[in-house]
C-alpha cells in the first residue's frame, strides 16, 4: 500500500494526513519515516493499543498521532488534511447509502483543495452480479488465527457479513461466530455520492499493483481529488 501512495505524493515532507482505520498502525509509521504528519484513528482499543506499541518499539524522533475514533466522527478543522486514507474495508462499519454520502462530504470538508481520499473496499458489484459470497480466508500464523468470512444476503437489500474466528494456540483456544450488517455500495453509487461531495476526479484500481478495475474485480481501491 506505501508504494501505491508513494506515486500519488510528490513528497512525503509535512503532508497532513488522516488513517481513519490505521489497523496496526504500521502503514502510518511508513508514512511518518519519511516526513508525513499522521494523524492514526482506530475505533478497536485492543488493535490501537497495538498500533501505539508498535510506535513506541520503532523508536523513531516523529510517531503517528494516535487517536480513537470511527468513521462517523472524524477529527479536524476545514481543509486539515492534504490526504485521507480509508483502507482495509473499514467503509463496512458504515450504516446506508446516507451513511456514505455524509462520510464523503465530512471527508470532502476536512481535505484542502485537490487533496485526496484514498478508498479501499469490496467490490459489491461482483459479490452481487456473480452471486459471489465467499471471502478470502484471514490467516495468521503467529498467532493461531483463523478467520473464515462470507456473505449473507438479506431481503432488505443488506448483507451480513459473517466471520468464524478460530483461535489455536498452547495457551489459548477459541471459536466464535460475529455478524454485522453491511450496505452493497455498487461502484456506480461510490461515484454518484463522491460527485455529490465535491469529488471530481474519481479513479478505480482492482489492486495496490494499480490494475485497472473491472466489475468482477475482488476488490476496489480508489482515489477521489477533491475540487
Amino acid at each position: 500500500m506505501f508504494d501505491f501512495l508513494d506515486k500519488e505524493v510528490n513528497s512525503w515532507q509535512g503532508l497532513q494526513i488522516l488513517d481513519t482505520a490505521c489497523g496496526n498502525g504500521l502503514l502510518a509509521q511508513e508514512m511518518v519515516a519519511k516526513g508525513a504528519n499522521v494523524t492514526a484513528m482506530e475505533c478497536e482499543p485492543t488493535v490501537l493499543a497495538q498500533a501505539m506499541e508498535l510506535s513506541r518499539r520503532e523508536r523513531q524522533k516523529r510517531n503517528p498521532y494516535f487517536i480513537q475514533g470511527g468513521l462517523d466522527d472524524l477529527p479536524g478543522e476545514p481543509a486539515s488534511f492534504q490526504m485521507i486514507l480509508c483502507l482495509s474495508n473499514a467503509t463496512a462499519a458504515l450504516a446506508d447509502s446516507q451513511g456514505y454520502t455524509s462520510f464523503f462530504h465530512r471527508v470532502a470538508e476536512l481535505l484542502t483543495p485537490k487533496g485526496r481520499l484514498v478508498l479501499q473496499l469490496f467490490n459489491y458489484d461482483r459479490i452481487l452480479r456473480y452471486d459471489d459470497y465467499e471471502l478470502e480466508d484471514i490467516t495468521l500464523p503467529e498467532e493461531g488465527i483463523l478467520i473464515k468470512r462470507s456473505f449473507q444476503p438479506q431481503e432488505d437489500g443488506f448483507l451480513d457479513l459473517v466471520s468464524r474466528i478460530r483461535i489455536l494456540r498452547k495457551d489459548a483456544f477459541e471459536m466464535s461466530t460475529h455478524t454485522s450488517r453491511v450496505w452493497p455500495i455498487s461502484s456506480d453509487d461510490l461515484k454518484s455520492s463522491l460527485q455529490e461531495a465535491g469529488f471530481v476526479k474519481i479513479t478505480f484500481y482492482s489492486d495496490v499493483a494499480g490494475h485497472s478495475w473491472q466489475a468482477d474485480s475482488f476488490s476496489s481501491l480508489l482515489i477521489a481529488v477533491r475540487a
